[in-house]
């Protein structure tokens, strides 16, 4: 009798209390900068290597100032965590009903540059940019929503330029996810070139695209000079 009174009062509780008591989420948001081998007017497959792409050094004024090339990342979007990319920023946290527990980030993942001959395609120099400017700050949680910045800056490691002179894949910008509306945005800055995304997965579920932007066709890594301030808030 005791245990058919207590199983009772157990279906009633669950029937009062919300859906979303006790909620644990388990939360994995991804940013990549990645240059694609298709879409510009200045991709062209590498030379005897399939299935390689490469963009020309870079034109000042319309002079070259740099006669070799420099590798794609061989792709377009691409939902993976895993896909290639100049930059990749990962920040994962557990949320709970009293709040946010086991927030932690990646350490900055840069991609290989590789700079080829552009006319046989061989190899001339690898390098990687650092990831020095590559930041994610703590997260803080405000009526119920969760907040927190990724600053990420990396230039071309091989470009014979000073330092100063060669401009940076950006992302910079706030991270905030609601899970009363079941919303994620990202307000920010990114540079007009290359190819940017940003994804979140919530308990190991496939992941939602906040974003995909594609750079003009016309492009070039001088357009990483200017800025686009982007605003997306998507539903998970």
């Amino acid at each position: 009798m005791m245990k058919s009174l207590n199983f009772a009062l157990l279906l009633m509780l669950l029937e009062i209390l919300p859906c979303n008591q006790g909620l644990a989420e388990h939360y994995k948001i991804w940013f990549k900068a990645f240059i694609p081998s298709g879409g510009l007017d200045i991709v062209s497959p590498v030379p005897n290597t399939p299935g390689h792409w490469m963009i020309p050094g870079p034109h000042i004024a319309g002079i070259l100032i740099d006669t070799s090339c420099y590798n794609t990342n061989n792709r377009s979007f691409d939902s993976s965590v895993a896909a290639e990319a100049k930059i990749t920023v990962i920040a994962e946290f557990d949320l709970l009903a009293p709040g946010i527990a086991n927030f932690t980030k990646s350490v900055p993942d840069i991609g290989k540059t590789i700079r080829y001959n552009c006319d046989s395609g061989s190899v001339l120099k690898t390098g990687q940019a650092s990831n020095h400017d590559v930041t994610v700050s703590g997260p803080t949680l405000n009526g119920g929503v969760v907040s927190f910045l990724v600053d990420a800056d990396a230039a071309n490691p091989l470009i014979a330029l000073p330092p100063a002179m060669v401009p940076s894949i950006k992302i910079h910008g706030t991270v905030k996810v609601d899970p009363a509306s079941r919303s994620i945005g990202f307000e920010g800055t990114i540079a007009r070139f290359p190819s940017y995304e940003a994804y979140v997965s919530v308990d190991g579920k496939p992941p939602t695209a906040i974003f995909q932007i594609a750079p003009d066709s016309d492009a070039t890594a001088w357009s990483l000079a200017f800025n686009n301030h982007i605003n997306p808030t998507m539903p998970y």
